[in-house]
């Protein structure tokens, strides 16, 4: 079957739809197959993401985007918070 974390998870990306810094969850489905299930996810493509940014970037020059990831995770926890 299917974990409750990632039916979660899944939840909070629909929720999420239409939030300007979370990618958009376009489609899932599910795959049985020998008694093993799958899920295919399809979400809008980003070229990076912030762990990446983290272990590329100089910590210096991440200093100076941090109010900008602060203002994107805050934004997106409001946004969540009035979605229900």
């Amino acid at each position: 079957g299917i974990s409750q974390s990632t039916l979660r998870e899944l939840n909070i990306l629909s929720t999420m739809r239409g939030c300007f810094n979370i990618p958009d969850l376009i489609d899932v489905r599910t795959i049985v197959d020998r008694g093993l299930t799958f899920i295919n996810i399809m979400m809008t493509y980003h070229s990076g993401d912030l762990r990446g940014f983290i272990l590329k970037v100089p910590f210096l020059e991440r200093l100076k985007y941090a109010k900008i990831i602060f203002e994107q995770i805050l934004s997106a926890m409001l946004h969540l918070y009035y979605a229900g």
